[in-house]
């Protein structure tokens, strides 16, 4: 794909990468800082067709062009007085539980990283710091649940900030 400095809109930094929307299409661009490429399109392209992750679109040298995720920041709505129900909580079960079978397991899934759109359905955007499963995972229920508990203080860290009524 080519791209130009104009098409470019910045969206968010984080500790190796910038993001950016790419004007006129549905997708962004995640830039990595130190010119080197990261395992973000490796792990996309292993979880390409789970739609609660974004589908991989081009891998470049030291950036990667993937879908936009539609809607706004977990914690944002939970702030904003959004309560998760129990569809939302299945969701992420289903995501992680479908990329541990993939060999991926979801690291440091924090709610502002999950984005939901006005049909409450969830997408996972930020892939960088997951890791490869380097060994089979017999019980992945097991897993699954150590990672609702981890959600369950997320949610209820960003309900905190809710303004008082």
């Amino acid at each position: 794909m080519k791209i130009n400095s104009t098409q470019l809109i910045y969206l968010a930094s984080g500790g190796y990468a910038d993001v950016y929307e790419l004007a006129g299409t549905n997708y962004v661009m995640k830039k990595y800082k130190k010119k080197k490429k990261g395992k973000d399109g490796d792990i996309l392209r292993n979880l390409q067709g789970i739609s609660y992750f974004p589908q991989l679109i081009e891998d470049g040298k030291d950036y990667v062009i993937m879908e936009k995720a539609t809607g706004q920041p977990l914690s944002k709505a939970i702030r904003k007085g959004l309560d998760v129900n129990e569809c939302m909580l299945f969701q992420f079960k289903e995501a992680y539980t479908l990329a541990l079978k993939c060999g991926i397991r979801p690291q440091d899934v924090t709610l502002d990283n999950v984005f939901i759109n006005n049909h409450g359905e969830i997408k996972l955007i930020d892939v960088g710091n997951y890791e490869y499963v380097k060994r089979p995972i017999h019980d992945v229920k097991k897993d699954v649940e150590r990672f609702t508990i981890f959600l369950h203080y997320q949610i209820k860290k960003w309900e905190s900030f809710r303004p008082n009524t």
